[in-house]
């Protein structure tokens, strides 16, 4: 029974005692009577502590092991959808996860590589065009067949660094090429020795003979390769005619010191320029026949008016034979006028 009126609650019991006229009073305080239950409410409590804890570390262990490398494929994914490939996603378990992630990093590395190839052919092509058609605009302020040629090789050699540049023309004959123009000292001496290769000889031959460009990637490796002694360092070497629709009038000639230093985005650059230089070339040729046939009817007319200002037939003559020597650079000419013979020896 509940108990009021004593400093601490608790409960108490009376007893009867058989055999004897007084009672027992037993009491014992409450909060001694709970110590139990508190106790055993405490354990429960820190046990669901302890519970919420375990569920707690487990929700954060399954978010990385699975939301959070999820999340970072998502991220990874919406980065490549807006073109950055550098982008990767690092995970690194072994699941089906850290597969898909591996593979999206592949991938992307891939894919960076090829527009990055993409990029550095689009400037170098870029740059191509326009040293092309710088060296187009300049050739076209230039007159003389030889200046000409000594004008491409050295804008050539300087916008592209190539270890040498020369450039053959076909003589009257078309049987051999021969040198009018190379880069640097060695291109001066081989002009001055008269340089010329045999048509279909060595790489300039054969790409005169073909008409269409030859390319030896590697020297060291192609055993129809004929070297120079001039030029010990030339490792790779690309040979393109020099086309006038389908005629031949020479070959342009590019070395470089290092192998594969060569490939076919030269050949495409070169093609151009060859082609320019082929038009050049027939235009400046044409150009200097028109100025010597000029030059011929000037010098005619001059003989002419000369004999005509001349009364005497013998002084007309002279005239006419001292003219015509200096005009054709005959060694002697002479004339048959009634049995006298005038002449210019």
């Amino acid at each position: 029974m509940p108990l009021t009126g004593i400093d601490r609650p608790g409960y108490g019991a009376l007893v009867n005692l058989n055999n004897q006229s007084w009672k027992v009073f037993y009491f014992r305080p409450q909060d001694t009577i709970l110590l139990p239950v508190q106790g055993q409410t405490r354990l429960v409590i820190l046990f669901a502590e302890i519970a919420a804890l375990v569920v707690i570390s487990l929700g954060n262990l399954a978010t990385r092991v699975f939301t959070n490398p999820i999340q970072r494929v998502t991220r990874a994914a919406e980065e490549y959808s807006r073109g950055n490939f550098k982008a990767k996603s690092i995970v690194r378990s072994r699941d089906e996860i850290g597969s898909l992630a591996a593979t999206l990093n592949d991938m992307s590395g891939k894919m960076d590589a090829i527009l990055q190839d993409l990029d550095n052919r689009v400037n170098e092509r870029t740059r191509s065009i326009k040293v092309s058609a710088e060296i187009g605009r300049q050739l076209s302020s230039v007159l003389k067949t030889d200046d000409l040629v000594k004008e491409v090789v050295n804008q050539i050699k300087a916008a592209f660094n190539y270890y040498h540049v020369q450039i053959y023309l076909m003589d009257s004959g078309r049987q051999n090429l021969v040198l009018v123009s190379g880069t640097g000292s060695v291109g001066q001496q081989m002009v001055s020795q008269g340089h010329s290769i045999p048509l279909g000889r060595g790489l300039v031959g054969r790409a005169a003979i073909r008409g269409a460009y030859v390319l030896i990637s590697n020297t060291s490796m192609e055993t129809n390769w004929l070297s120079n002694p001039l030029l010990p360092e030339t490792r790779s070497e690309l040979a393109v005619p020099l086309l006038f629709g389908e005629q031949v009038l020479g070959v342009l000639d590019v070395q470089q010191d290092q192998a594969n230093g060569l490939d076919e985005r030269d050949a495409d650059t070169l093609q151009v320029i060859a082609g320019q230089v082929a038009i050049a070339i027939r235009n400046s040729r044409l150009l200097e026949e028109l100025q010597q046939r000029a030059d011929q009817q000037t010098q005619l007319t001059q003989i002419m008016d000369e004999i005509t200002r001349t009364m005497n037939i013998e002084k007309a003559l002279k005239v006419a034979v001292r003219e015509v020597g200096r005009a054709t650079g005959g060694p002697s000419i002479s004339i048959r006028y009634k049995n006298r013979i005038t002449g210019n020896n």
